[in-house]
């Protein structure tokens, strides 16, 4: 549905725009110019295992023909920048890296600190905030093991929040440990003013 709106009630939308910016990686077939693209990363080329077969074959499909198509594309890191010159042999000229912000009205309506601490029991000491959906290359593993060994005897806490991923059995299973459940919490997905 998004690829055939984007190809007719957004074309229709753009009739008389200057210039049309896509956020989301593709182009639609049908589109005005001049475009700006932002590709915030190819992760379904590294790990092609998170992405099902049907998605895989349209991003393989879609996203090397919007990247060439593109009049500029906008990156996060450097990283995706030489991810996309490399593997869709698009002119680095083009490629212009735009780190992401965040959005102001994060602050506008935030559940106070001492509310979290209580909710999630969280006590007084540091925290330290993983917000990601627990998949294996996100490294919780990893997160989970530094909080044990080498945060816990300092009272940092690691706050794990996102949601489910392929490897959350996983996480889980590691976080079953009596001795991990002190140094992490897993709060999974929570509300815009929690976050």
């Amino acid at each position: 549905l998004r690829t055939v709106s984007g190809s007719t009630w957004l074309y229709r939308r753009t009739r008389d725009a200057a210039l049309v910016h896509h956020g989301g990686g593709t182009l639609p077939a049908r589109r005005r110019q001049p475009t700006v693209l932002t590709i915030h990363d190819l992760q379904y080329r590294k790990y092609p295992q998170y992405f099902s077969p049907l998605r895989r074959a349209y991003l393989d499909r879609t996203m090397p023909r919007s990247a060439r198509a593109a009049t500029l594309i906008t990156v996060p890191t450097n990283y995706v920048k030489k991810t996309v010159v490399d593997d869709y042999g698009v002119d680095p000229a083009r490629v212009v890296i735009v780190p992401h912000g965040v959005d102001d009205s994060l602050n506008r309506e935030c559940t106070p600190e001492h509310e979290l601490r209580a909710r999630f029991n969280l006590g007084d000491g540091p925290i330290v905030v993983y917000p990601a959906v627990t998949h294996p290359h996100k490294g919780h593993r990893f997160l989970i093991d530094v909080a044990d060994r080498h945060w816990s005897h300092l009272g940092v806490r690691l706050v794990l929040m996102g949601g489910v991923g392929a490897a959350d059995s996983d996480v889980r299973r590691r976080l079953a440990a009596e001795r991990v459940a002190q140094a992490v919490v897993h709060v999974g997905r929570v509300s815009d003013a929690d976050r």
